[in-house]
């Protein structure tokens, strides 16, 4: 589904139905996560996040994580720094985060957010300064009810 600027949706497919992309091999989806490029990424309880692109599954196919997935989210590449194409963000059941590059998923660093390895429940990053003014922020929630940055 396509959500223009002014906040109405556009059906892609036949009108009736949204359009079938993949389906998870091992387990259902617990967190989605979209990017400007077309493709999405979907975490899973079997330590996994599969790429899927808006025409099919994505060549670089995805991360294997140390944790069950239970939260994913992007950053945008930004015009002013061309070397960077945005972070992708990996949140998992024990409360382990990681960074990757959006481009190749190769790891930047992974580390623990919560001292009692509660679960990431939600992670987001702020939007790109235009001027690039300020660096981005990843905000993480956990299932004790703390909101990390």
């Amino acid at each position: 589904m396509l959500v223009t600027s002014d906040g109405s949706s556009q059906r892609r497919s036949n009108g009736r139905r949204l359009k079938l992309l993949t389906t998870q091999p091992a387990r259902a989806p617990t967190c989605l996560a979209a990017h400007s490029s077309g493709v999405v990424a979907a975490g899973a309880m079997d330590h996994t996040v599969r790429l899927v692109k808006a025409n099919g599954p994505d060549p670089r196919h995805g991360v294997h994580f140390p944790q069950a997935v239970t939260t994913v989210a992007f950053s945008e590449p930004s015009p002013q720094r061309p070397h960077h194409d945005g972070w992708l963000a990996i949140g998992g059941f024990a409360g382990m985060v990681g960074l990757y590059s959006a481009k190749t998923l190769k790891e930047i660093w992974r580390r623990s957010v919560s001292a009692q390895n509660s679960a990431m429940t939600c992670s987001a990053f702020s939007n790109s300064d235009p001027e690039e003014a300020a660096e981005l922020w990843l905000a993480l929630g956990t299932q004790d009810g703390s909101i990390h940055t």
